[in-house]
């Protein structure tokens, strides 16, 4: 396979003004476009680690499947911007813009989004293990078998969101918000729950809790599975 295009950040700069968008495999690991605005760029497949993208505008961009392990896109504009697949392992996401955004079975281990706002994101099948999500906007997320092992979810509002086979285990909900949230078939053995508002979360006979943890107790409703 041949190598990626290097393309120097002035350079990258220089043709999207000129209109040209398609960045497709392009090799801008260890850069810098901090604040920029870059909206609509395909950047399918390419080479961004430790990339600083702190602060840009980066709505509907196109990250399928490109590396951004370790980048910096702290307070980045990212509404509706496509990570499927994309490795982001070790990120920074704090305080960014995710909202509607699509992180369907990205690579998120041990990525920071402490207050992102992430609200009504796709993150099904996404790997979230030990990742920071604390103080984290989910409301109406989707995280559908998404993995949250680990994951510190402190004071984060996950309500109504979707968490059906999401794994859970030994995450931090410590006064997270998940008021209406599906839980059905979530396992959150070993995950602490203190403080945590699980009113009207829903759950059924596939949910496992802590040991000690009685889901009816805490208002959450059970939801019959049909057989057929």
């Amino acid at each position: 396979m041949s190598s990626l295009p290097i393309v120097s950040t002035n350079v990258l700069l220089q043709r999207y003004a000129a209109g040209d968008r398609d960045f497709k495999r392009a090799n801008l690991s260890g850069g810098t476009l901090t604040g920029v605005c870059l909206g609509g760029i395909d950047l399918q497949e390419a080479e961004l680690s430790g990339l600083n993208l702190q602060g840009a505008y980066l709505r509907i961009v196109n990250f399928r499947a490109a590396n951004l392990t370790q980048a910096n896109l702290r307070n980045a504009d990212l509404q509706r911007a496509k990570f499927h697949a994309a490795n982001l392992e070790a990120a920074d996401l704090s305080a960014a813009d995710l909202q509607e955004t699509y992180l369907t079975g990205a690579a998120l281990g041990r990525a920071c989004l402490e207050d992102a706002s992430a609200a009504g994101a796709d993150f099904r099948q996404a790997d979230l293990r030990a990742a920071n999500l604390t103080g984290a906007d989910l409301r109406e997320a989707d995280l559908e078998s998404a993995n949250l092992t680990g994951a510190n979810l402190t004071g984060a509002c996950l309500e109504t969101a979707c968490l059906k086979s999401a794994n859970l285990q030994n995450a931090n909900l410590q006064n997270a918000n998940l008021v209406e949230a599906d839980l059905g078939g979530a396992n959150l053995s070993g995950a602490r729950l203190t403080g945590a508002d699980l009113q009207g979360a829903y759950y059924d006979q596939n949910s496992s809790f802590p040991i000690g943890f009685d889901p009816d107790q805490a208002g959450m409703k059970r939801v019959e599975i049909s057989s057929n």
